[in-house]
């Protein structure tokens, strides 16, 4: 398995500035996806996220590679090897479709199938926490209710 993509996708009944603030505005974001984040989405600059509210929680830094509000935003990430997210906000009519796509991984060798199984799951769950959010304000906290 060379190059494995990840993709997940749903229709957001909202506009695709409202789905792009969800992600872009950290007091939003953290309502759904990290417990908490420090820093700015824009080009550039690192957004540091933690895995939990406890002060040893385990983080994360999201470097910004490009926003542009109500249409994209692309960050690199991860520990030992790098992979860029890119989350897309289209119109399609009266909705949005949100897509978040991983690439990156060079081959088996490098992203195990656990690990690339796991992450299709975070992402899975991560479109429809971020849909439950911009649709009717209800916040999925998938990190903190995720099972061991």
């Amino acid at each position: 398995m060379k190059h494995p993509t990840i993709t997940a996708a749903t229709l957001v009944h909202a506009a695709p500035l409202v789905v792009y603030e969800a992600f872009a505005d950290l007091d939003q974001l953290t309502t759904f996806w990290f417990p908490r984040a420090t820093g700015t989405v824009a080009a550039g600059e690192t957004v540091t996220c933690a895995m939990g509210h406890e002060d040893d929680a385990r983080t994360m830094d999201l470097h910004i590679v490009s926003a542009m509000p109500g249409d994209h935003i692309a960050f690199d990430w991860g520990d030992e090897s790098q992979t860029r997210v890119d989350i897309r906000f289209a119109e399609k009519g009266p909705t949005t479709e949100l897509t978040i796509t991983e690439t990156g991984y060079e081959e088996q060798g490098d992203a195990p199938l656990a690990t690339l199984l796991d992450r299709q799951g975070l992402f899975n769950q991560l479109v429809i926490a971020a849909k439950a959010w911009a649709e009717q304000g209800v916040a999925l906290p998938i990190l903190e209710n995720r099972a061991a």
